[in-house]
Formats: C-alpha cells, structure tokens, sequence
C-alpha cells in the first residue's frame, strides 16, 4: 500500500513536470512535434494513474470508508459556502474604506464626521462595488455633507450618476455592436478592454 502511494506520487510528479514542458514547448512553433511527444506521455500516464486508482479501489473495496470520503467530498462546499459572508465582510470593508479615504481627501479638516459615513452606508445599501466606485464629485458632496440626512442625499445622487455613467457606457457598446457587428465589438475589446 505505501509503495502504491510512492509510485503514484512520483508519477504525479513526473506529470507535473512534463506538464510544464508542455507548456512551454507550446509557445514555441518549432517545438511542435516535442509538444505532441509530451502531451501523448501526459495522456498515459494519466490512463495509468486512472487503472491504478481503479485496481486499488476494487482490491480493497470491502475496506473502503465511505463516511470517510463523503465528508471529504463535502468539505469543499461547505468550506467554500462558510466563506463567502467574511469575503462579503472584507469587499465591503474594503470598499467603504476607499470611499471614505477619498471622502477625506475632500474634506477641509481631513475628518470624515460619523453621521456622513452612517448616511452614505444607508445610502449605498450594502454594496461594495458601488462604495468603491465613489467619484470625486460624490466623495465632495459627501465632504460638505452636514448630517445624515444630507449624505444620504449626496449618496444617492451619486448613485443615480453611476447609473446613468454604466446605462450610457452599455449602450455605446450596442451602439458599435449595431453598427460595427460582433466582429467590430471584440476588436475594441481586444484594444480596449472590457468595459462594465
């Protein structure tokens, strides 16, 4: 049993290995065939390391802890779904920290009073991207802000502006796509880049 996991370990490793040179014999046209050569050896010894898998499971399979492996086969998604509030947690803590640096940078005391970060947060509802996307504009108002009230109001403009900023991005982009068809589109995405 130890010697099966040697061997599959090593050629684990050899696999990795010669994944690598594939990868980089791909980037060179000249080193075609040297590519073809190492992806046929990936391709069996990813067959053997399957049959091996497949012989030791069946030679031990009145052995084989099914509880055991249930839970390993869960733990990722539990894993995964009890980490995304503290990823939520940190963007939006993130995002709000950028919004109030640069509400501070606007302000003429370089002091963000509480009551303006309580009005923008009931402003912004929560969401990070659209507090991390503050402009200099908004953060201005936010900084001549008074009260809540007032940067809840200063929030809310700018999220109107970013609205009307995201609604007149999208539909120059089905304007070329009209105009300039699919293949006119993803040229200026190639170019350009992305724009959401």
């Amino acid at each position: 049993m130890v010697l099966f996991f040697q061997v599959a370990t090593r050629k684990r490793n050899e696999a990795f290995l010669r994944l690598l040179l594939s990868l980089i014999a791909g980037r060179d046209p000249g080193s075609a065939s040297a590519k073809n050569l190492i992806d046929s050896l990936l391709g069996f010894i990813g067959i053997a390391m399957a049959l091996a898998w497949v012989v030791q499971f069946i030679s031990s399979f009145d052995e084989f802890d099914w509880g055991h492996a249930g839970r390993q086969l869960g733990m990722p998604v539990w894993l995964t779904l009890g980490l995304l509030p503290y990823l939520y947690l940190v963007a939006l803590w993130t995002g709000y920290d950028h919004a109030f640096r640069r509400i501070k940078m606007k302000s003429a005391d370089w002091r963000v009073p509480p009551r303006v970060k309580l009005g923008f947060m009931l402003a912004v509802h929560g969401q990070a991207t659209k507090a991390n996307a503050i402009s200099a504009p908004a953060a201005h108002a936010l900084a001549r802000a008074g009260g809540i009230r007032s940067a809840w109001r200063a929030g809310r403009a700018f999220l109107r502006a970013e609205k009307e900023r995201v609604a007149e991005i999208q539909e120059a982009a089905d304007r070329l796509d009209r105009y300039a068809g699919p293949d006119g589109l993803s040229a200026v995405h190639n170019v350009c880049g992305r724009v959401n």
